[in-house]
């Protein structure tokens, strides 16, 4: 299958570089990704700080009205993320793009998501303790024993994961390709994931999960604290108000935390697309 002229034009630009400085380590190129996309990240932070803090001067306002845009800002700071680190690599390269790729890059992150979304409520339900759309209910495995109901909540949560991951896999390879506007289709994007399979799911275990499942841990332990502590606080104003500000504060460093994750996703898929070009282009 021919590819398009963006395309081998990344090809020949990432044939010149040294092997070393394409096959960087994760963590270290999320550091030059976030040391050359620093004021992009400011004035992004910025804007989330200058939302979240009216939670600090309208709080009720802020949870009727400006929450869900707050929830959609996040949301876009999140494909933002992606961007970025799918963009890294081929923008150090001389590779350009315009609004349209740009667009339907973000159109294929928002099917990615609703279908991880879906397929993954499918699997697992927390709410109701079951699997499968509801065909296995770990309250029956367990047989009333807490203990036990625990383990399988424990085990379907983490095999959660392995699901979620293997969409990401086979999937996620066509965000990188869609900033190049190519043309190949669903089952080459298959192929492609396929074959780079190995290094996606390396990559991703020793970058993104270990930053994401701190972000979670962070969020947790805050939210527990919170509903544990505020009911017995008899806050007068000054006291809500220096509250309040430190409950943006934390939002804050658990939004950066998780942005980190995304960009470091961002980059191993745009690693994985190249390398299963390579792989796909060598067995043909």
């Amino acid at each position: 299958m021919a590819r398009d002229s963006s395309e081998q034009a990344l090809v020949e630009a990432l044939r010149v570089k040294s092997s070393n400085d394409q096959m960087c380590g994760i963590w270290m190129t999320t550091l030059r990704v976030v040391i050359s996309r620093w004021t992009t990240l400011v004035i992004l932070f910025l804007s989330l700080a200058i939302l979240k803090i009216q939670v600090v001067i309208f709080p009720f306002f802020f949870m009727g009205m400006l929450a869900p845009v707050d929830g959609f800002a996040w949301e876009m700071a999140k494909i933002l993320a992606l961007y970025v680190g799918c963009a890294w690599d081929f923008s150090r390269a001389k590779v350009s793009w315009n609004w349209k790729q740009i667009l339907d890059f973000m159109f294929k992150v928002l099917i990615l998501a609703v279908l991880i979304e879906f397929s993954g409520s499918w699997y697992f339900s927390p709410e109701n303790n079951t699997m499968f759309g509801g065909e296995v209910r770990l309250t029956e495995l367990s047989q009333d024993d807490e203990m036990s109901e625990l383990f399988w909540v424990l085990c379907a949560f983490l095999t959660k994961w392995l699901w979620t991951l293997s969409f990401v896999v086979l999937l996620g390879t066509g965000l990188p390709a869609a900033l190049l506007a190519s043309k190949q289709g669903f089952k080459r994007t298959l192929a492609r994931g396929y074959v780079a399979a190995v290094y996606i799911i390396s990559r991703t275990l020793i970058g993104p999960i270990p930053v994401l499942a701190v972000a979670i841990a962070w969020a947790g332990i805050i939210s527990e604290l919170a509903r544990s502590v505020v009911p017995r606080l008899n806050l007068d104003p000054s006291q809500k108000i220096e509250f309040l500000s430190y409950a943006v504060m934390v939002s804050l460093v658990n939004n950066t935390i998780e942005f980190l994750a995304y960009v470091m996703l961002g980059i191993v898929l745009s690693r994985g697309y190249q390398l299963g070009e390579r792989r796909l282009e060598a067995s043909s």
